[in-house]
């Protein structure tokens, strides 16, 4: 029989109390195996988009008559609600993929393509059964909903999903609003769909030889910021052409970089000249702007939520900032838009990339550049070496030894360092409440998320078996707490890093047969990912 197609989902969510009056002890973690193949997960928080594989879990799962297709399944991780859309998605979004624009997932909405060729369907009845739309889930009403159109591209956070949508030829802004069920559409053609935070989305438009829409005096400009707000439905010009077409958040702020020269030759760091790119800070509530005064800087984290501040890079144009003789050199910094300062290490660094945990910020110092010889003893002068940079107190802590950041949470940043004679990798964890390193001996080499104290972690084994299969060929997810510094593995093996441990305690993750060693679903064969669910939440 085919399975009936949703229209109304209802999720039932159990509620809990929060209080944290007294020391809980860490619970142990509870593994649950939903028992179904998957290509792919979406989703960082209680809600999870899953596409279910009819090939690997050999079951037509859309009721089409075959099973060829990928099969939106939707999970809810408070009670474990797994339902079955029978909605499948187009043959190309394969789970080899890279992850593709048009799939994401938020605490709230989840929103994905449909192929009707693929479910055997005509959905919207029009007498066409071939088309690919663009559906949506709400958490809120647990309703699936069709919203007539195939979007290109999309950005997601929160409430609100912005899309390069409308009709064909006629390409608008339309953005969900899932506060109230609102789509609206803006008949402006977004060049590249940059970012959504807080309700505010921040897009680009192409002036196409025919708009001057930052002022500059021409219309040859490739991406003029602009900016929705949900709660006014109205889109406002910022009038920048960005130097690159990226953007990061912090607060109630956007940050980006602007040319001089392609701005109108406007002197915006007031140096004298109109040479520069520059670091902008704009309220997006158009309450205030910022200029760095510092030419030349450069986003040093990956894209991300907006935390308190923005992480750069800053070249030595103005001075020598690490003091070693020259200026050459680029220098990790922290920018606060809302005090307007600007926290600068001293720290140099060439790799582009800062993690910042409560009051600690982690840096790769390249030994090379910053002029106080051999920071890991090695005996060369070739290595990057993490130190830990105190916000509040302007100090450093060189860890000693070569390695790299792979994640932060809480007040920890977790590195890694090579084993000596070893392809292998070493966890070597800042504690800022002990203010201390620890080594708890394992080599790690993801973090997949944090909550209540703890990360979940990929670990690749060496000479122990962490998921009793018999070898120590494989990668396992494990937990690092906090409190103890101990990385405890969850005997769960995965070949891929799909998965992640959300905000509250739980992690849906897809566990490899082969790397198991066990038929995991039922169906005879160990070639399969399946869908598991660990619990890490305090009672």
């Amino acid at each position: 029989m085919r399975p009936a197609l949703l229209c109304t989902l209802t999720l039932l969510v159990a509620c809990h109390s929060d209080s944290d009056s007294a020391p809980t002890p860490a619970p142990e973690p509870i593994v649950h195996n939903l028992g179904l193949a998957a290509g792919r997960i979406w989703g960082t928080n209680e809600l999870r988009l899953v596409a279910a594989s009819e090939p690997d879990q050999g079951q037509d799962l859309d009721g089409d008559g075959d099973q060829d297709d990928l099969v939106l399944h939707l999970l809810q991780l408070e009670g474990q609600g797994l339902i079955n859309t029978g909605l499948a998605l187009p043959p190309r979004f394969q789970r080899d993929e890279v992850p593709p624009p048009q799939f994401g997932c938020s605490d709230a909405l989840g929103v994905f393509q449909v192929s009707e060729a693929a479910t055997g369907l005509d959905l919207d009845q029009d007498g066409l059964a071939d088309e690919i739309s663009t559906w949506i889930f709400d958490r809120r009403t647990g309703a699936l909903r069709d919203l007539g159109f195939a979007h290109s591209a999309l950005v997601l956070g929160g409430d609100v999903a912005a899309f390069h949508g409308g009709e064909p030829g006629e390409p608008a802004l339309v953005v969900l609003d899932a506060r109230d069920g609102s789509l609206t559409l803006r008949p402006v053609a977004p060049q590249l769909l940059l970012g959504v935070h807080e309700g505010v989305v921040a897009f680009t438009r192409w002036e196409e030889g025919a708009f001057d829409l930052n002022a500059d005096g021409d219309s040859t400009d490739l991406s003029v910021l602009h900016l929705y707000d949900a709660d006014s439905t109205r889109v406002v010009n910022a009038s920048f052409d960005l130097a690159r077409p990226e953007v990061r958040f912090a607060g109630d702020f956007v940050g980006f970089h602007v040319s001089e020269p392609d701005s109108g030759a406007i002197d915006l760091n007031g140096d004298g000249d109109a040479e520069d790119r520059v670091f902008v800070a704009l309220d997006v509530r158009g309450r205030a702007m910022h200029v760095l005064d510092a030419a030349g800087a450069e986003f040093a984290e990956l894209p991300g939520p907006g935390g308190s501040g923005f992480l750069l890079t800053l070249p030595e144009d103005d001075g020598d900032r690490n003091g070693d003789g020259d200026r050459l050199d680029r220098v990790m910094a922290l920018y606060d838009p809302v005090t307007d300062r600007l926290i600068d290490t001293g720290l140099a660094t060439g790799l582009g990339l800062g993690l910042l945990a409560e009051r600690w910020l982690g840096v790769l110092v390249l030994e090379g550049s910053q002029g106080q010889g051999d920071l890991d003893g090695d005996g060369l002068l070739e290595s990057a070496v993490p130190h830990v940079f105190d916000t509040r107190t302007g100090q450093s802590v060189n860890l000693g030894f070569s390695g790299f950041w792979i994640g932060a949470y809480e007040d920890q940043l977790l590195a890694v360092t090579r084993l000596s004679g070893s392809t292998g990798f070493e966890l070597v964890v800042w504690n800022g409440s002990a203010r201390a390193v620890q080594r708890p001996g394992v080599d790690a080499r993801n973090i997949l998320g944090s909550a209540d104290g703890r990360a979940l972690l990929s670990l690749r084994e060496h000479d122990e078996d962490l998921n009793g299969d018999g070898d120590t060929a494989d990668f396992v997810l494990a937990l690092h707490d906090r409190r103890t510094g101990a990385v405890r593995s969850l005997g769960l093996a995965t070949s891929t890093f799909q998965g992640s441990l959300g905000p509250d305690g739980q992690a849906a993750v897809l566990v490899s047969e082969t790397a198991q060693g066990v038929d995991l679903n039922g169906d005879g064969d160990l070639l399969d990912q399946v869908l598991h669910v660990v619990s890490v939440a305090r009672p």
